[in-house]
């Protein structure tokens, strides 16, 4: 199960259409539109519909062999109204990027009967860093730790800099909100994950997270404030920490 099929949870979706997933359940309310056509994977022909749909005929389009459920809704109304759409998966991917939704979903959906392996992916802005918690669907989670404030103690971008700069804009004519960060950045960081992400479906392991980190030199160009957690890490790289 796929909820949030912006930029991040569209780009997986080829990704794991490739890696020999048989059936998807996508969840997302919104419809394409031309304001964020350029880092989603959709294409202009596709605005106008709506995200679900759109990414069933392309998986569908891709390999017919492959099984599409879609939900024309907000994972957590969803989660409330419909929990059996969730009951059958083996992973679910949260891909909103509404760290108040997830945080819901994190301090119920893990409580429930239908509680299964989950990753947690977003990106910061600019792209300067891209992050994914897991969380096996076993050992106890501690949300409020890995997220004081709302805040992902591993950022990039030093918290410093998010309390004194907006990097959220609103489009015009859109209820959404974007990050600026280039699609070619956002490529880099799902095929790094990506391995990551493969081996958990092998062997579960222990709650984790990694987190890549984007263009440092370009960032600091730009004087972004940058965390402590990458000093001494590379560009492009990703970085794996137990929880």
């Amino acid at each position: 199960m796929i909820a949030g099929l912006g930029s991040v949870g569209s780009n997986l979706i080829p990704f794991l259409e490739k890696s020999g997933v048989i059936e998807f359940r996508l969840v997302d309310d919104d419809i394409l539109s031309l304001d964020n056509i350029g880092r989603h994977y959709l294409g202009i022909s596709d605005t106008g519909k709506k995200k679900t749909r759109a990414l069933r005929d392309y998986i569908e389009t891709k390999n017919p062999l492959i099984t599409v459920h879609t939900r024309e809704k907000n994972i957590v109304p969803l989660v409330q109204e419909e929990p059996a759409f969730l009951k059958d998966c083996d992973f679910y991917f949260f891909c909103t990027g509404d760290v108040n939704s997830e945080a819901w979903i994190a301090n119920n959906i893990f409580k429930s009967a239908w509680n299964r392996p989950s990753f947690f992916i977003w990106v910061e802005p600019y792209l300067a860093g891209g992050h994914c918690v897991y969380f096996n669907g076993v050992d106890p989670i501690f949300w409020n730790n890995i997220f004081p404030d709302n805040r992902f103690i591993y950022n990039v971008i030093s918290d410093e800099t998010h309390q004194q700069t907006s990097f959220v804009r609103r489009e015009a004519g859109c209820q959404v909100t974007f990050l600026p960060y280039s699609a070619a950045n956002l490529q880099l960081f799902i095929a790094a994950l990506f391995p990551k992400i493969l081996k958990i479906f092998k062997e579960s392991g222990k709650n984790k997270c990694f987190s890549w980190v984007g263009d440092l030199p370009t960032l600091r160009e730009m004087r972004i404030g940058l965390s402590r957690y990458v000093d001494g890490v590379e560009s492009f790289s990703i970085v794996e920490r137990q929880l």
